[in-house]
């Protein structure tokens, strides 16, 4: 649990003020790595919620999606939830007043030169920053980012999800292109962020 809090505490000054040069795939990794950890201890956190309410003479009547899912072996003691609940809490602190604004300026420098692969890359990492967050906790800020990055990815980039009626798949060209698409992030993903 030390690892990703460490790593954006020390993202600042370790890794874009010093002389060591880490290349930018690898702070996005590391993004990626550490927005799915977030929403692992959420999804948690907000089962064991789910399941402290439910009661349990009608248990096997229950048959939810998410968090709301009968799941076996999830329950955490009360404890181990408020551990968690401040630690993620803690972890979406970091997120929201050091990486996002360093991917903030990344898409703003990335406009500005015209790159406009750079910038949608950045413009996918920064949604995906705010993918799972619960409801309670958006704000104005992350609502507007959430919609510039979405209105920037459907003017800029090519998704490569849409099949038109008779076409054909070619997989080679797919393969040829690599697995990866141009952000970093599964399309998928990135167009479930916005769904």
């Amino acid at each position: 649990m030390e690892c990703p809090t460490e790593f954006c505490v020390n993202l600042q000054s370790n890794l874009l003020y010093t002389h060591h040069f880490v290349p930018a795939q690898v702070i996005l990794y590391v993004i990626r790595l550490v927005t799915r950890i977030e929403a692992a201890i959420d999804f948690l956190v907000r089962h064991n919620r789910f399941l402290s309410k439910l009661d349990n003479t009608r248990a096997h009547l229950i048959n939810g999606t998410g968090t709301e899912a009968l799941l076996r072996d999830l329950r955490t003691d009360a404890s181990t939830e408020k551990y968690l609940t401040r630690k993620r809490l803690h972890l979406r602190g970091l997120i929201n007043v050091q990486v996002y604004p360093m991917l903030a300026r990344w898409c703003t420098q990335a406009t500005k030169e015209n790159q406009v692969k750079r910038a949608c890359r950045s413009h996918a990492h920064t949604a995906y920053l705010f993918a799972h967050i619960p409801p309670e906790e958006l704000t104005a800020e992350i609502v507007t980012s959430l919609i510039a990055a979405n209105v920037y990815l459907s003017t800029n980039y090519n998704y490569d999800l849409a099949a038109e009626h008779g076409a054909k798949y070619n997989r080679m060209d797919k393969e040829r292109r690599g697995l990866d698409s141009g952000l970093g992030i599964a399309d998928t993903e990135v167009f479930d962020v916005f769904q």
